[in-house]
């Protein structure tokens, strides 16, 4: 990733915010047309934030966050099973981050975040 890139992705964001008003922020943006591509939790803050985009349309996704190798597996291997892939994975500390989609979605959100510098995940 070039630090282009990240310094433009960094612009972005929104606001640091705990998860009941990150969830609210999420709904307000898809009311107004924006999708959530990609978002982080801060463990230290205990809130998130997230990268919003008017050039996809997930329709039907979720975004959650894990604590621990073993349970985001288990999650990427549920949502798996109830056809949905993950869209991108982060981890920060021992949470990780993820969107998942469904696979006709995929390819548009990959094109956005690799605009942003934000690479696929390699779940195996």
């Amino acid at each position: 990733m070039s630090s282009a890139k990240g310094r433009d992705r960094e612009k972005l964001f929104s606001d640091w915010m705990k998860m009941r008003d990150f969830e609210g922020l999420t709904d307000k943006k898809g009311t107004a047309g924006e999708q959530l591509i990609y978002f982080e939790y801060h463990e230290g803050k205990d809130q998130f934030r997230g990268i919003f985009s008017k050039a996809v349309d997930f329709e039907d996704w979720w975004f959650t966050s894990s604590f621990g190798e073993k349970e985001m597996l288990e999650e990427v291997t549920s949502q798996k099973a109830r056809g949905y892939e993950p869209l991108f994975i982060v981890r920060e500390g021992n949470f990780y981050s993820m969107i998942f989609v469904k696979p006709d979605k995929l390819a548009a959100g990959r094109k956005a975040l690799e605009a942003l510098g934000i690479e696929a995940p390699e779940v195996k």
